[in-house]
Formats: structure tokens, C-alpha cells, sequence
């Protein structure tokens, strides 16, 4: 999941095989998003010992931090 709690923004990435997969990467993928709408990325920094990225970008005059994480927590497969 990529987040950004200041401007309740969330984004969901689901990893797919090569054939299906829209992106090669998960980075290139969280650029994409980005850039497109309007954003301007500034650092991306992986925390040691962690599990997440932090991404600081620009959207016209404001900069949030969004975070980039693991959510398979949060996915409900039914049916």
C-alpha cells in the first residue's frame, strides 16, 4: 500500500505475474501513479530494519510524506 494520511490518500498494489502485470516493478509502478497525478518526487528513502519506504513529494506547493508498505493484513479474498 502506498499511504499519505494527511490527504487520506491510498493506493493498493497488487503483485500479479509478469504476463498480467501492468508494471515490471512495484517502483516503477509507485512512480507511475505519481507522476500522473501531478506529483513531483523528491527522496525515497528505505529505513533499515524495516518494511517500508518513505516517499516525500509535491503536489503544486504543499509536500506530505507518503509511505510505502507491505498490507496483506488488509486484503479479503471471498467467493
Amino acid at each position: 500500500m502506498l499511504l499519505c494520511r494527511e490527504i487520506n490518500y491510498y493506493t493498493v498494489f497488487q503483485h500479479r505475474k509478469p504476463v498480467r502485470a501492468e508494471f515490471d516493478t512495484l517502483g516503477n509502478a509507485v512512480i507511475s501513479v505519481l507522476l500522473e497525478s501531478d506529483w513531483t518526487i523528491h527522496s525515497d528513502e528505505i529505513e533499515e530494519d524495516s518494511d517500508h519506504c518513505e516517499i516525500w513529494a509535491t503536489n503544486k506547493e504543499d509536500t506530505f510524506a507518503f509511505m510505502l508498505f507491505p498490507y496483506d493484513e488488509g486484503v479479503v479474498t471471498y467467493g
